[in-house]
């Protein structure tokens, strides 16, 4: 249905040729140079059809904290999202641009709603997740503990200085005292 919708677009915007063309003849070319996608998940892919998905697969399964946080970590386009413009740079016609990515929101929907029941991949990334957040709040209750023991330290060895100083006041005239054989405190 979508073809015959995107074939009627493309006779009203005078464009005859192209109505009998592939809507997607350059996508996969397109967004595997714009992904820099690897050479072995290409011919994985191209062997047959499954390849893309088990060469993901892999990828998913083989990263800790998955592979769209993995993008993020250390920026791997392949796994980058992409948006209406640059499907259009790649040569994608607006149309089918908008398709694409209305079709690839449903497909993850879908996927996403059938993933609820979590692997176990997922639990240990879940895991692994808390484990870094427990990590983080642990770092910061320590720098808070050590800055305010090293301010009441601080306080402490002044207090200390202001007691050696009196101290020494303290003795200092007591040893006057006795130098002038002082029985009493009393002036």
């Amino acid at each position: 249905l979508w073809r015959c919708l995107w074939r009627v677009e493309q006779i009203r915007d005078g464009l005859y040729s192209e109505a009998f063309a592939n809507p997607y003849a350059d996508v996969i070319e397109g967004l595997e140079e714009r992904g820099k996608v690897k050479d072995e998940i290409v011919a994985e892919s191209k062997k047959h059809t499954l390849g893309l998905r088990l060469a993901a697969s892999k990828e998913d399964v083989q990263s800790i904290e998955g592979v769209k946080q993995d993008a993020i970590n250390f920026g791997n386009e392949a796994f980058e999202e992409v948006t209406s413009k640059e499907l259009r740079q790649i040569g994608v016609d607006p149309y089918t641009a908008e398709h694409l990515l209305e079709e690839c929101d449903e497909h993850l929907k879908r996927r996403h709603a059938k993933l609820k029941k979590q692997r176990t991949v997922d639990q240990i990334r879940a895991f692994y997740a808390l484990l870094r957040r427990h990590h983080a709040e642990l770092i910061s209750h320590c720098d808070r503990i050590e800055s305010s023991v090293h301010e009441e330290q601080s306080a402490v060895v002044a207090e200390f200085d202001q007691l050696e100083a009196s101290l020494g006041e303290t003795l200092e005239g007591l040893r006057e005292l006795r130098i002038y054989q002082a029985d009493s405190l009393a002036l």
